[in-house]
């Protein structure tokens, strides 16, 4: 027969037709809208609802056209291609959502699984970029599941928890033991970038840390950082016991107070947490013997009053060493004993290598002036020898001497003296 060439327009609803046709053999070729991906033919049992244009060309195979004859099976199926993707982030405290300063993990294998609506089956790999963000382009609508593979080496990282929250588009969607998301349903033209995943940081033993803030006596706190968010992480032991500590609301962490001298063995266990293996750790903490006084100080008093040899010597003992001192001399005395001193009350600071201080007191004493007062008994004749003198001493440290000139005498009373002065 003659060849016929024909074109037709599809209407609103998608329908076409050729009217007019002679009995004969034809095909049927359908032009690709842009943007548009022709779906696979013949699929499925029924001719009527099914797609008969080639993927390549877009022709149908040829059919026989008898007189009278209405065929209305030929059918062209298109779809827009899909889009699915998002981003990996570093859950930084853990909670499964997104937020400000949290940043994406670059270099992350996502996978992606599943069936098209044919059912072909379908498996693509696509990495994060420097952001953390990923994407698969050109899908066929179908059903599909993602897969993060865990960053890092084994122990690293581990899933965030998944669909905390309300807004799918900012929580993690992954599985916290698989890395795999639920179904995910992907229809003609979609562009589905709500698929997240967040993963922690998990605990490692070389990060446990117990700083003492201070190393003084009855002044030692010991802090147990928070390695979970919004509480203590694991369980801690200590021997001797810790005993309880203040938690502080906002960073979880807590404080305890080391009120006695000694060794304190902590251990740490935290249990393995999605795929976070447990890990455990033991920490010795040394609180040194409080720096204190050793006896009380060596005084020695002013001997003569207004004299400045008197002296104040301070005996210490634990801390850490070396001890340093200073005294509320002029100038300032840094020994242990101060020396030449005046009558006063003198203060003495210690302080040892941890900066730990102990102060003292002391009281240097004089005695009072001394002073002396005579009475005398004249001679009775002249020449005569029957004279006699007698002092009284005050003040000074009794017991007195006395030595007097020129008779020579040792006592309170000088006797038998003549005319003269002594």
């Amino acid at each position: 027969g003659n060849p016929v060439t024909a074109t037709t327009t599809t209407g609103p609803n998608g329908e076409y037709v050729f009217n007019g046709l002679k009995p004969g053999d034809y095909t049927v070729t359908f032009t690709k809208p842009a943007g548009y991906t022709t779906t696979d033919p013949n699929q499925g049992t029924n001719d009527a609802t099914d797609s008969d244009a080639s993927k390549t060309t877009g022709t149908t195979q040829s059919v026989t056209i008898v007189s009278g004859e209405t065929n209305n099976t030929l059918d062209a199926g298109y779809f827009k291609p899909a889009k699915l993707g998002d981003y990996v982030w570093e859950d930084v405290n853990k909670n499964g959502i997104q937020e400000f300063g949290e940043k994406g993990i670059q270099g992350v294998t996502v996978k992606l699984t599943g069936t098209t609506g044919t059912g072909a089956l379908v498996s693509l790999t696509a990495t994060t970029d420097v952001n953390g963000f990923y994407q698969f382009t050109n899908l066929t609508p179908g059903t599909y599941s993602v897969e993060f593979v865990t960053p890092g080496a084994a122990g690293d990282y581990t899933n965030s928890p998944k669909d905390r929250g309300s807004n799918d588009g900012i929580d993690s969607d992954a599985d916290q033991i698989t890395g795999k998301t639920g179904s995910i349903i992907i229809q003609s033209g979609d562009d589905n970038q709500t698929v997240d995943a967040g993963f922690y940081k998990c605990i490692k033993t070389a990060e446990f840390n117990y700083p003492i803030t201070k190393f003084c006596y009855k002044d030692n706190t010991i802090l147990i950082p928070n390695f979970a968010n919004g509480a203590i992480a694991g369980q801690f032991t200590s021997s001797p016991s810790l005993g309880a500590g203040a938690l502080n609301t906002t960073s979880g962490s807590i404080t305890i107070a080391l009120a006695n001298s000694g060794s304190y063995t902590i251990t740490n266990t935290i249990a393995a947490d999605g795929k976070c293996p447990l890990v455990s750790a033991t920490t010795l903490v040394v609180v040194p013997e409080p720096l204190e006084f050793n006896g009380q100080p060596v005084v020695k008093n002013v001997s003569c009053f207004g004299g400045n040899d008197g002296s104040a010597e301070i005996s210490v003992k634990g801390g850490k060493l070396p001890y340093t001192y200073v005294w509320s001399t002029s100038p300032v005395q840094t020994t242990n004993k101060a020396t030449a001193l005046t009558a006063g009350t003198y203060s003495v600071v210690i302080t040892d290598a941890n900066s730990c201080t102990v102060t003292a007191s002391v009281t240097i004493a004089q005695p009072t002036q001394l002073t002396a007062s005579a009475t005398k008994i004249d001679v009775s004749c002249f020449g005569g020898n029957d004279g006699k003198a007698t002092v009284t001493a005050l003040g000074g440290t009794p017991a007195y001497t006395y030595n007097w000139l020129p008779s020579g005498g040792t006592s309170a009373t000088a006797n038998g003296l003549t005319a003269g002065s002594y």
